[in-house]
């Protein structure tokens, strides 16, 4: 365990956070999409591992990207016919939510577009079967498995223009994540099982800017991460969730075993894009997964790309 701790890695990447304007409507929606109320009233757990934490509270806000849940062939199915029916009351209609079934070559997915947000919904990958059959410490996922949820797999995010690969090199050199550049975007790559998980971020001209969102990873080398963030001043707290953590020092980031980021730097101090990141350590109370089951290849320590 000690071992796996001290590697760099996306070992989770586990929910999203964003408010809500009336919790109806937004249960029945993610309902529909498969998900199954948590514990906590306003969670609503996206297969075994994952979640979407929605409170009701003013204002109202939208994930800048894009949300892809993975689903067993037989899932994907039921939860598309689910969001078709909701789509024709007068409910779903209020809500805009439209359903296009998308040209391609691996299989059937989906665009799901609504007042939640924009999703992607598609059969899941070899890894990402493997990362949802983990066994799961999370209470009240039995439904949502029963309904072919895998999780969510996948996270995009608008940033400006020419920032991708300095953000890679950001989370290579001060999270030792795995990273990819490409055309105009680049990714996170991890997960519990290899490959099973990553985060997007794509450049686009008037990205939406920061509204108070955030989402939630775990990961390795947590106290390495905290001293590197802490000498870059990237440290932030939400006063939102002072009850979850308020980590200044590394003896605060201890005794939760969580911190947040908000700011995304490049050289000289340059803000590459704002988003709230709740990072937690694989010691964290809410972590899900037994670490012994977390593949070794998903904690490897990044390689830090140079010069781009």
């Amino acid at each position: 365990m000690a071992e796996l701790e001290s590697r760099g890695g996306l070992v989770l990447l586990e929910h999203i956070n964003v408010n809500v304007r009336d919790w109806g409507p937004t249960e029945r929606f993610f309902g529909a999409l498969g998900c199954q109320r948590a514990g906590v009233k306003v969670h609503m757990n996206c297969g075994p591992h994952t979640q979407f934490h929605l409170p009701v509270e003013e204002p109202a806000q939208v994930w800048r990207g894009e949300v892809t849940v993975a689903f067993t062939s037989e899932g994907l199915a039921s939860a598309t016919q689910r969001l078709a029916d909701l789509a024709a009351t007068e409910e779903g209609a209020a809500a805009g939510l439209c359903l296009t079934e998308l040209p391609s070559d691996e299989g059937s997915s989906w665009s799901v577009q609504c007042q939640w947000g924009n999703f992607l919904l598609r059969a899941g990958s070899k890894a990402e079967a493997a990362m949802a059959a983990l066994p799961t410490k999370r209470p009240k996922t039995a439904s949502t498995v029963a309904m072919g949820v895998l999780g969510i797999v996948e996270l995009s995010l608008q940033v400006p223009p020419g920032t991708a690969a300095a953000i890679a090199r950001f989370y290579a050199e001060i999270f030792r994540f795995q990273t990819v550049v490409g055309e105009g975007q680049s990714c996170i790559l991890g997960g519990p099982v290899d490959g099973s998980q990553r985060v997007t971020f794509r450049e686009a001209e008037g990205a939406p800017p920061y509204a108070g969102e955030h989402f939630c990873f775990y990961l390795g080398d947590f106290e390495g991460v905290f001293t590197r963030c802490a000498s870059r001043g990237l440290l932030f707290v939400n006063p939102r969730f002072t009850h979850l953590d308020d980590s200044r020092t590394i003896e605060e980031a201890r005794q939760w075993q969580a911190f947040r980021i908000k700011d995304v730097k490049g050289d000289g101090d340059k803000v590459l894009f704002t988003e709230e990141q709740e990072i937690r350590s694989t010691r964290h109370k809410f972590f899900s997964l037994q670490l012994a089951d977390v593949s070794h290849e998903a904690c490897q320590p990044a390689s830090v790309p140079a010069g781009k």
